[in-house]
């Protein structure tokens, strides 16, 4: 299984969160969930455990984006990603 098998799921499991992370060589997450939705599915405490770095992009709902801020954020967190832990 990997990643783009589950892009439409609305949670990932812990367990599989951990064997998608060994497999696909994860080392970075954004969310752009709420953070009540996170809840739901593996939030930072989770990600970190499995040594994952995460970035939470608060976002309301599908029709919206980050602000202008949240984005750079976003984009430094994927180059620091790319260029540092090669994933």
């Amino acid at each position: 299984m990997t990643f783009e098998d589950l892009n439409h799921e609305p949670t990932v499991s812990f367990f599989l969160s951990f064997q998608l992370v060994k497999e696909e060589k994860i080392g970075g997450v954004i969310s752009m969930n709420e953070s009540y939705e996170l809840y739901l599915s593996n939030n930072e405490d989770e990600w970190r455990g499995l040594g994952v770095r995460f970035l939470q992009l608060p976002t309301v709902d599908i029709f919206s984006a980050p602000c202008q801020k949240g984005l750079e954020r976003g984009v430094d967190f994927i180059r620091y990603n790319m260029y540092n832990l090669h994933t």
